[in-house]
């Protein structure tokens, strides 16, 4: 099963995604700013179009959000 993790930067989505790995899915981590090379940048800032999601989310079987703060 492939899943994205939006926000798995955190202590949550992290600990998440550690887990989740371990027992054999496929991680896919959603980030402001990627930091390996699978990560897929999300822009937090702007409100998500429809149109946009549907490509990220195309192959996913499961989507966690781990967003803890919006806005700054």
């Amino acid at each position: 099963m492939r899943i994205l993790i939006v926000g798995a930067s955190d202590f949550i989505g992290r600990s998440l995604e550690r887990h989740l790995a371990a027992i054999g899915y496929t991680v896919v981590r959603g980030l402001g700013r990627p930091e390996r090379e699978n990560d897929i940048r999300i822009d937090y800032s702007e409100p998500p179009q429809t149109a946009d999601w549907a490509i990220v989310l195309k192959g996913f079987e499961a989507v966690i959000h781990c967003v803890g703060i919006v806005v700054e």
